[in-house]
């Protein structure tokens, strides 16, 4: 009986030593060579205008392996083609300032169709089509102020636009605004940039994007929330109000939608790689044109 003791008492040390060693660093850790495929690098755009400026750029760069650890760079010697229904053919120069494309003032038509053509010596070429949305038209602003001295940042604003969607067509709105404020004891200008709760509003695809899907072709009021994101404890005398309503793309949308699903991807290994959205023929990236409308109120 003390034998068998023995016997198993040694057996359970052996067991347990060999525990300990296959649990100790390393042990579950095996080297895998993986055949990674090289990919050939492809030409990347970013052409994200809009009908409120006079100052639109385009990112031309081109896509990095995996494998490589280069730095992220743009391309200065890409010949970057805009056809209008109206103006025909305009080349974009590269501005080293913003290490950007750019062109002559030109004023973008609601409603028209364009295309971008992206050429360079090292890449196959690319091309979009896109039509602008038709503009929207801002009807009245109804606003409730409720910092009465000075500007609080957690007092929001109530405020309701009116405006007329464009009929049958897929409309997709995002919402800019601020407040415009005179410094009492010195006269300059104070401008508070607004944060929008739209939550009263039926949303598609994420928080700050309002969809006509119900109001197609409708006169339509916007209820929001507006919070100041900037603050100050001086004597302000408030000018104006502005919103603005900015109509997007079809194609832009499905674009953020997969640039934010590719951020909530980083890092995490329970989601899925999130393939980014392209409406060019070859390489990667977004040509779309913003229709900006805004309305003021004075006071």
């Amino acid at each position: 009986m003390i034998r068998n003791n023995s016997y198993q008492i040694i057996l359970a040390i052996v067991i347990i030593a060999m525990s300990i060693t296959s649990c100790s660093e390393g042990s579950f850790t095996k080297v895998v060579d993986l055949d990674i495929e090289e990919v050939d690098s492809q030409l990347a755009v970013i052409a994200r205008m809009n009908t409120h400026s006079d100052a639109n750029l385009i990112l031309v760069s081109e896509t990095i392996s995996v494998l490589d650890n280069a730095s992220f760079e743009s391309l200065d010697d890409a010949q970057v083609t805009l056809t209008t229904p109206d103006a025909g053919d305009i080349q974009w120069t590269f501005n080293p300032d913003f290490d950007l494309y750019s062109m002559d003032p030109y004023e973008f038509i609601p409603g028209e169709t364009y295309q971008l053509e992206v050429n360079h010596p090292a890449h196959t070429p690319m091309t979009a089509e896109m039509t602008v949305p038709s503009r929207p038209e801002m009807i009245d602003l109804d606003f409730r102020q409720t910092d009465s001295i000075g500007l609080d940042i957690g007092s929001p604003d109530f405020i309701t636009i009116t405006f007329q969607d464009p009929p049958n067509e897929e409309n997709n709105y995002i919402v800019r605004g601020r407040k415009h404020y005179q410094v009492n004891n010195s006269g300059a200008d104070f401008i508070a940039e607004y944060r929008f709760d739209l939550s009263n509003n039926i949303l598609e695809f994420n928080e700050d994007i309002v969809s006509d899907i119900t109001f197609d072709g409708d006169e339509h009021e916007l209820v929001l929330v507006g919070y100041p994101n900037s603050s100050t404890s001086v004597d302000l005398t408030l000018l104006s109000v502005e919103i603005e309503l900015v109509s997007l793309s079809p194609d832009y949308v499905l674009y953020d939608l997969s640039v934010g699903q590719a951020y909530d991807a980083e890092d995490n290994p329970f989601v899925e790689p999130s393939t980014i959205y392209s409406n060019f023929d070859h390489g990667f990236g977004i040509f779309s044109v913003d229709v900006v409308e805004s309305i003021k109120l004075d006071f």
